[in-house]
C-alpha cells in the first residue's frame, strides 16, 4: 500500500456526526466529510508548491512529476470539486462554513509570512496564526457535523470548541515534528529554512525568547468579523492547547 494521510479531519467529522447523532454517522455527514477532505488536500497541493517541497509521505509532489502550474491546476480543481460537494448539501450555513475555510486558511498563511520577514512573533500572534491555518478548518469540520445530524445549539458550540482544540493541538505537534532529524511523512526543517517562528523555537531558550518581539502587522486590517457564532469564533486557551498536546488527553477542554 502506498503512503497515505492521516485523514485526521474526515474522520474527526464521522466521529463528532456519530457521537451526536447516537449512532453511525448517516450518509449525508459522510459526504460533508469527503469534501472537507478534499480542501485540505487542495491546500497540501498549493502548500507543497509554495514551500517548493519535493516529496510528501515520501513520494514525489506533483511539482515535480508534472511542474507547479499542473500542481496549481489541479489543486485548484480539488478544491472546486469540494465547493460543488458542499453545495450538493443544499444547506446554506454549510456552504457559509465551506465559502469561509478558504479565506481563514490563506490569510493565516499570509500572516506567517509577514511575522517570518521581521523575525517577529510572540505567543499571542502564534497562536492567532496557528488557529487561521489549521484550527479552522478542525472546527468547520466539527460544525458542519453537528449540522448533518440536525445537533443543538449547545451541542454545535461544544463540537465547535473541541474541533478548534484538537486543531491547535495538532499544529502545535506539527510544528515541533518539523525539528524531527528525520522525515516523518513529510521533509523536516522547513519552517527554519524559511524563517518562520514557531513555538518550539520561540520557547526554546531565554535568548531566543528575547530576539522575538511583536509588531503590528498589515493583516490585521485584513480581518473581518467572522460569519459563525461570537461563541466558537477565537481561538481556544493557549493553556488548554499546549497542556493537551503534552498529555495527548482531551480531558482538559471544558
Amino acid at each position: 500500500m502506498p503512503p497515505q494521510g492521516k485523514q485526521v479531519r474526515p474522520i474527526l467529522t464521522a466521529l463528532i456526526a456519530g457521537l451526536l447523532r447516537g449512532d453511525v454517522p448517516p450518509q449525508r455527514s459522510i459526504d460533508a466529510a469527503v469534501l472537507l477532505e478534499l480542501i485540505h488536500t487542495a491546500t497540501l497541493i498549493h502548500d507543497d508548491v509554495i514551500d517548493e517541497a519535493k516529496t510528501r509521505r515520501g513520494r514525489p509532489t506533483l511539482g515535480v512529476l508534472f511542474d507547479n502550474r499542473v500542481a496549481v491546476l489541479m489543486g485548484d480543481f480539488i478544491l472546486s470539486s469540494a465547493l460543488v460537494g458542499a453545495i450538493a448539501l443544499a444547506d446554506l450555513r454549510i456552504m457559509g462554513i465551506v465559502s469561509a475555510i478558504g479565506r481563514e486558511l490563506t490569510e493565516g498563511e499570509i500572516r506567517q509570512f509577514e511575522t517570518a520577514e521581521g523575525v517577529i512573533l510572540d505567543e499571542a500572534t502564534y497562536y492567532d496564526i496557528i488557529f487561521q491555518k489549521t484550527a479552522v478548518l478542525f472546527r468547520s469540520c466539527a460544525e458542519v457535523a453537528a449540522i448533518t445530524v440536525e445537533a443543538s445549539a449547545a451541542d454545535y458550540d461544544r463540537a465547535a470548541r473541541i474541533g478548534a482544540a484538537l486543531g491547535m493541538a495538532f499544529q502545535i505537534r506539527d510544528d515541533i515534528f518539523d525539528y524531527h532529524r528525520s522525515d516523518v511523512g513529510k521533509p523536516t526543517g522547513n519552517d527554519i529554512r524559511e524563517g518562520k517562528i514557531t513555538l518550539p523555537y520561540s520557547t526554546s531558550s531565554p535568548s531566543s525568547r528575547r530576539r522575538v518581539r511583536q509588531r503590528p502587522t498589515s493583516s490585521s486590517s485584513l480581518r473581518s468579523p467572522s460569519p459563525r457564532r461570537a461563541s466558537s469564533a477565537s481561538p481556544p486557551s493557549p493553556t488548554k492547547v499546549v497542556a493537551w498536546t503534552m498529555l495527548g488527553s482531551a480531558s482538559t477542554i471544558t
